[in-house]
């Protein structure tokens, strides 16, 4: 059973991980997922016998980490004590439900994007042959389309990967970039850590 100590350390700590994830949009995927994974995972953290450690290795921090969680807790402790059961539990089926909407939503918005550019696009295989050696066997696989009157550059799709390229971007040098930079997050399965970076960040 998990103590009321317990379960804020691990709240707070994920928090923290949400507003890194959110922050660092420009950051690798992989990065963000991790970060994203360990703060959820928080609560899974024996949080008392790393208190035991400190205190034994270093006591005179034991009394900082106390003040921190106990602080914590009793604000935490005052509002369970007036607040009934069934308040709780209606907050956290609501909650639930929120970050469900809000990952649907998400997922719904995604699809809409895709779905459009799908029909808007231009198959344009021709830029393949910007394709550096080492992501041959990746850019075999993979479909390149060009959004009239864009300037997106971005790729779709699991198994059937589509990298989609706006007409807009003109450069060959920015051309090449374009398409190894989206090869690179093909053979890193970039799309399916994304997926999973947004379920974490609304759950």
């Amino acid at each position: 059973m998990f103590t009321l100590e317990h379960m804020i350390l691990s709240i707070v700590i994920s928090a923290i991980g949400l507003v890194v994830v959110l922050t660092l949009k420009s950051a690798p995927p992989r990065l963000r997922l991790w970060i994203s994974v360990f703060g959820m995972a928080s609560v899974l953290v024996p949080w008392a016998l790393i208190a035991t450690s400190i205190d034994t290795a270093v006591p005179h921090q034991r009394v900082l980490f106390e003040s921190v969680v106990d602080s914590f807790a009793y604000s935490s402790k005052s509002v369970l004590n007036n607040a009934t059961f069934e308040y709780w539990n209606f907050a956290l089926y609501g909650w639930f439900a929120i970050g469900t909407l809000w990952f649907a939503t998400s997922l719904f918005d995604a699809l809409k994007v895709s779905s459009l550019w799908h029909k808007t696009a231009m198959c344009n295989e021709s830029y393949k042959q910007f394709t550096h050696p080492t992501l041959l066997k990746y850019s075999r696989r993979a479909k390149i389309r060009s959004i009239p009157g864009s300037s997106v550059v971005a790729t779709t799709g699991l198994l059937r990967p589509v990298i989609y390229i706006g007409d807009r971007v003109k450069s060959n040098s920015h051309i090449e970039s374009a398409i190894n930079h989206e090869l690179c997050h093909i053979a890193h399965k970039d799309q399916l850590t994304l997926l999973l970076i947004v379920f974490l960040e609304r759950l």
